[in-house]
């Protein structure tokens, strides 16, 4: 993650938690239809857990990259539960606000960091599989070396699965209403050819069509005097949300569910 998208991050944080009421523990986009934004929200974390292909659900060891505010550890719990989990995040306001809230829950642990510091953990000493599962929603949109990435995560994890937003044309990159948060983003392509130059079982789903419309429209029904966000990151929400509807109908843009096993 580079520095503009960390200001982005602390800039948009508690915009994201009071899009839903009560406030919500996610800070993702979700599957629809759904009862609520939050509902959808957490329904796409468990959608991206329920693709972990992990054998046995006796001593699961989790790690995942870019918790934010702490929604997904329940959600872990219920698709492996008694889970040894780890999340790392940059935010120390939001690792606070998940190891409050996520107390009640045993072998759970933060890394406050930025993501990348998962390269670290195949330069410690520690020897072996380390993880059964890797997930992060949103997430991996921020790291710029997402060869690296995988490279490192195949020496410490045995399965992952991502939940990504592709951007399919060079000019919505350059986008400014999209500016710095897609920055970092590849192609469906670019996925396929990083996961084929590894030891790795693969598959890769666009669900764009799940998820993009149904945000656009909840979004819209927000009404800005009941909001308890900044109005100004509101505005901006409706408006790049609405766009990346509409470009996902062109094409130019995917909702990628990309997970896989490791071999060997």
């Amino acid at each position: 993650m580079n520095e503009l998208s960390e200001k982005y991050y602390q800039i948009t944080e508690h915009a994201y938690r009071h899009l839903a009421a009560p406030a919500t523990n996610h800070m993702n986009l979700g599957v629809w239809p759904a009862k609520s934004l939050a509902s959808a929200q957490s329904q796409l974390v468990f959608n991206v857990l329920n693709n972990l292909k992990i054998s046995t659900n006796q001593n699961v060891r989790i790690l995942e990259l870019g918790s934010g505010w702490g929604g997904s550890r329940e959600v872990a719990d219920r698709v492996f539960p008694s889970c040894d989990y780890t999340g790392i995040n940059l935010s120390e306001n939001q690792i606070k606000h998940s190891q409050s809230l996520n107390q009640i829950f045993p072998h759970t642990s933060y890394i406050h960091g930025y993501m990348e510091n998962v390269f670290d953990l195949t330069r410690e000493g520690r020897q072996g599989i380390k993880y059964d599962g890797v997930f992060g929603v949103e997430s991996v949109i921020h790291i710029a070396d997402k060869r690296q990435l995988f490279s490192e995560l195949s020496k410490v994890a045995k399965s992952f699965s991502f939940a990504e937003i592709s951007i399919e044309s060079d000019d919505v990159r350059n986008e400014k209403l999209f500016y710095p948060s897609l920055t970092n983003c590849i192609s469906q392509d670019n996925y396929k050819t990083i996961l084929d130059g590894l030891e790795v079982e693969w598959e890769i789903k666009d669900i764009a069509e799940d998820v993009f419309r149904g945000w656009s429209v909840a979004l819209q029904q927000i009404e800005p005097s009941s909001f308890k966000g900044n109005l100004r990151v509101l505005s901006q929400f409706k408006k790049a949300y609405s766009a990346l509807d509409a470009l996902s109908l062109d094409c130019k843009v995917k909702y990628l569910l990309i997970h896989g096993n490791f071999k060997g």
